[in-house]
C-alpha cells in the first residue's frame, strides 16, 4: 500500500504591520492647586478674604457666597480675583453678617459658575442677594466666626 505523501506545510501569509502614528507631543498641564482659604478664622463685619488656587477654566467664574450654617440660603458676595503667577485669589471688602452678628459663625463658599450666571449675579453687587442653591462646582469653603469689629468697608 502506498501512502499519500504528507502535504508540506503551507506558510500562512504574514500580516503587514499597521504603522502607528505618533501623537503630537503636548505638554501636560500643571496639576491643579488645591483650592483653599487662608484668611483668618475670626473676621470683622467687613474684611478682605483670600486664599490659594487656580482660576477656573475658560467660560467659568469663581464667586464667593456667605451662608449661615444650617440655612439653605447662599448670599452672593462677589467674584474672586486671581493672581495666576502666585496661584492666589482675593475678594475685597467682604461683608459677613451685620452689626448684630458678633459671635455668630458663618460659612464662606467659593463656587465656579458659568460666566453668564456670574454676570447675572454681578447685577446685585453691593446689596444683599440670596439664592436657594448655587448651580456650579464648589471649589472650597470654610467657617468663620464674626467678631464685634466693623472692619474696613
Amino acid at each position: 500500500m502506498s501512502q499519500s505523501p504528507t502535504p508540506s506545510p503551507t506558510a500562512s501569509p504574514s500580516a503587514t504591520p499597521t504603522p502607528t502614528l505618533a501623537k503630537p507631543s503636548t505638554p501636560a498641564p500643571p496639576p491643579p492647586v488645591a483650592f483653599s482659604f487662608t484668611s483668618a478664622g475670626t473676621v470683622p463685619n467687613c474684611s478682605d478674604v483670600h486664599g490659594t488656587g487656580d482660576s477656573p477654566p475658560r467660560g467659568r467664574t469663581a464667586v464667593l457666597f456667605v451662608r449661615v450654617p444650617g440655612h439653605t440660603r447662599y448670599y452672593y458676595e462677589q467674584p474672586l480675583r486671581f493672581d495666576a503667577a502666585r496661584q492666589t485669589w482675593r475678594a475685597n471688602r467682604v461683608v459677613v453678617g451685620d452689626q448684630t452678628s458678633a459671635g455668630q459663625r458663618f460659612e464662606l463658599h467659593a463656587y465656579a459658575v458659568s460666566d453668564s450666571y456670574a454676570a447675572e449675579l454681578s447685577t446685585h453687587d453691593g446689596e444683599p442677594y440670596w439664592v436657594p442653591s448655587v448651580p456650579g462646582e464648589r471649589l472650597g469653603w470654610t467657617t468663620v466666626k464674626r467678631d464685634d469689629n466693623a472692619g474696613s468697608c
